[in-house]
């Protein structure tokens, strides 16, 4: 498998509509936006580490990929606002799991 889409839906002024999809074993990519976010929905019984790759560098030190912990059961909104940080060559935004059973996720911006 390869690395999946996901669409980012707009939050504006009447809302967003709830639609999470399962999270793929290759990861996702998103497209760039200035504001973006996750919802991430851990259903099993461990703890899931959600991982966004950074790759850019700083005084030609390698930035540290972000990492999450999203417990047992819990939902979890990861703020990605600076997501220039996390933009790929793409211009993708590149999110994996370390887990994918029962783990959901959803993008959106403002």
């Amino acid at each position: 498998m390869a690395r999946t889409a996901l669409t980012a839906a707009q939050i504006d002024t009447d809302g967003v509509v709830a639609a999470l999809t399962a999270a793929n074993v290759d990861g996702h990519s998103i497209a760039y936006r200035d504001t973006l976010f996750l919802r991430v929905t851990n259903g099993s019984a461990s703890s899931v580490t959600v991982t966004v790759q950074t790759p850019k560098t700083v005084g030609g030190l390698a930035v540290a990929d972000r990492t999450v912990a999203v417990a047992a059961g819990a939902t979890t909104y990861i703020n990605l606002a600076d997501a220039d940080l996390y933009r790929q060559t793409d211009g993708a935004v590149y999110v994996d799991f370390s887990a994918v059973t029962t783990v959901t996720v959803q993008a959106f911006y403002i």
